[in-house]
């Protein structure tokens, strides 16, 4: 790599450091032109644009590295890219179905072969089923403390907690509420059974 390029790429990360998003931005943009396959360098990109209000130009260049992690067979570094578009845009229906295809993909990699392996209910599924599952499965990321679900929302889904866990709570008072318990990895939250209480994630080791 010339002295040029390098020279480019220190300027944007030390633009960086001081805030100077602008800066930072023509810097990166130049220095990705010249050296595409620097992943690491256009996600930075990336985030500089999402920094700057220009959301749609990030989920673009997101879309991008993310393929591009696919393709050279990164499938963790894609899933967290496009985990990160669906971010600022949860409504992005093809991000969501690409995810789940990436998922597939991942857990067909790995031993064992089911991607739900310590969930009883999904464990005895055929390839095809648990494939047809597979794609209509939406992921969705919660941060420590927030609620996931409360008394009065509607009941009429499962979720599988994939990583992390989630603390059950159950309103004695007005001002006082009462743990009921905590739920682990690979359990399941069946919402249907869960109408008069209030569930959250625990900021825990995720």
């Amino acid at each position: 790599m010339s002295k040029g390029k390098v020279s480019l790429k220190e300027e944007a990360l030390r633009a960086l450091s001081k805030g100077e998003w602008g800066k930072a931005l023509d810097h990166f943009k130049k220095y990705c032109s010249q050296e595409p396959g620097d992943l690491r360098s256009r996600l930075k990109m990336a985030e500089v644009l999402e920094r700057v209000g220009r959301k749609e130009e990030a989920v673009q260049e997101y879309r991008k590295v993310a393929e591009s992690y696919a393709t050279e067979g990164f499938l963790l570094q894609a899933i967290s890219v496009n985990k990160v578009i669906l971010r600022i845009n949860p409504s992005l229906k093809d991000v969501n179905e690409r995810l789940a295809q990436l998922y597939t993909e991942k857990f067909q990699e790995a031993k064992p072969r089911h991607p739900f392996p310590q969930v009883p209910l999904f464990s005895e599924l055929q390839d095809q089923e648990l494939q047809s599952l597979v794609s209509q499965v939406r992921v969705k990321t919660f941060q420590n403390e927030e609620t996931i679900c409360q008394d009065g929302d509607p009941g009429d889904s499962i979720m599988v907690i994939s990583r992390g866990e989630v603390a059950i709570y159950k309103q004695i008072s007005e001002r006082q509420e009462m743990r009921v318990r905590s739920l682990k990895e690979g359990l399941i939250l069946r919402m249907t059974l869960l109408t008069e209480m209030a569930w959250r994630r625990k900021p825990s080791v995720a």
